[in-house]
């Protein structure tokens, strides 16, 4: 009895702890930070913290300018959108389609992209329609997602299991590209594909942030959606929402976000299925629920953390620069690897658990 009269108010069962939520937020920002200043100050040319706060006040002289500003900033705030991208998109796949194994990589979204993107490339056209190309190939997976995956509805087991041959498929077509094109084209291609974000520029970084800026709102509003679908569709047509419609449009949403992370870095494996865990983990109970804006900000800053501090380990302290998505696949794999056996765990009745 006492511990239920001194039980917070606001500690509503099954749901997260907003001043936990908020002060892991402010924890992560705080880490973004000094890791964006890290990938500033290391490479090549190695420059000091005092040196990135003189390019900041404009006090800095001309070559740690452009070192600063037209190769490194670039890059870092390129990581910092595609982590956060991918992290909102895996979120809001795992909760729609009720699959805590649903990512972008799962479902075909992140190569369909990438397949847009590598065609062009191996075609030799302009690297400037990139992201165009991988927004392309985003919606051909998707409407073949919804194409194929209805039935009386969208169906989360359906999407997933048509999402791996999807997958498959546009595996089939990079590997295509990169064979019949010439080397030279070939091998920018092949390299895009692990995942990097060499080379990106203010315009692409540009083009990303429009993208995000305008469909990260938009994710915010449609998380009262999924509260109400998890509630099933009888309730949720009872409430006055259209089940069918609802799901199409975090569908087209956590397709968008997911191509605007391709867009920029690649294919950057594992970052859309693990961080959606982390988060959960860390803000509340570690069982799936549905996503607050709270959540979804952790999620969408410990995305942006991860691949930053994945892209300042690829460059900076192997003996040799690697793409940024050969980190995080290789810390990624494991971890996959984790939630398969804890969720065949979970699906065993506890009687054999305990015997176990």
């Amino acid at each position: 009895m006492t511990a239920t009269l001194n039980r917070p108010r606001f500690a509503v069962p099954g749901m997260p702890h907003p001043l936990r939520t908020t002060a892991l937020c402010v924890a992560l920002l705080a880490v973004l930070i000094v890791a964006v200043v890290a990938a500033l100050c290391l490479g090549d040319v190695m420059l000091s913290p005092a040196d990135v706060l003189g390019v900041a006040t404009g006090t800095a002289d001309g070559g740690t300018t452009l070192i600063v500003t037209e190769f490194r900033l670039p890059r870092v705030f390129a990581g910092v959108l595609a982590g956060a991208c991918l992290a909102c998109s895996g979120t809001l796949l795992q909760s729609l389609l009720r699959n805590p194994l649903a990512s972008p990589d799962v479902v075909g979204v992140s190569h369909g992209a990438s397949a847009g993107a590598v065609v062009l490339l191996a075609a030799g056209i302009s690297p400037g329609f990139v992201p165009l190309a991988a927004l392309a190939g985003a919606i051909v997976t998707a409407t073949a997602l919804v194409l194929l995956g209805w039935k009386h509805g969208l169906s989360g087991e359906r999407i997933v299991l048509i999402g791996i041959g999807l997958s498959s498929i546009f595996t089939a077509v990079i590997t295509w590209a990169v064979v019949t094109f010439p080397i030279t084209v070939a091998q920018q291609a092949l390299l895009w594909t692990a995942g990097s974000l060499f080379g990106r520029t203010w315009t692409e970084v540009g083009w990303a942030g429009l993208a995000a800026v305008a469909v990260l709102p938009i994710a915010l509003v449609q998380l009262r959606r999924l509260g109400v679908l998890e509630l099933g569709d009888d309730l949720a047509r009872g409430l006055g929402l259209r089940a069918d419609r609802a799901r199409l449009g975090l569908l087209v949403t956590a397709v968008v976000l997911a191509a605007t992370a391709v867009a920029l870095g690649g294919p950057i494996t594992f970052i859309a299925l693990g961080v959606p865990h982390l988060a959960r983990a860390l803000a509340g109970p570690p069982r799936p629920i549905t996503p607050t804006p709270g959540t979804l900000l952790l999620g969408a800053l410990l995305g942006a953390v991860l691949v930053v501090a994945a892209d300042i380990v690829a460059e900076s302290v192997l003996p040799q620069p690697v793409p940024v998505g050969v980190i995080t696949a290789t810390l990624g794999a494991p971890w996959f690897c984790w939630l398969l056996v804890r969720s065949a765990r979970a699906e065993r009745p506890a009687t054999e658990r305990r015997t176990a």
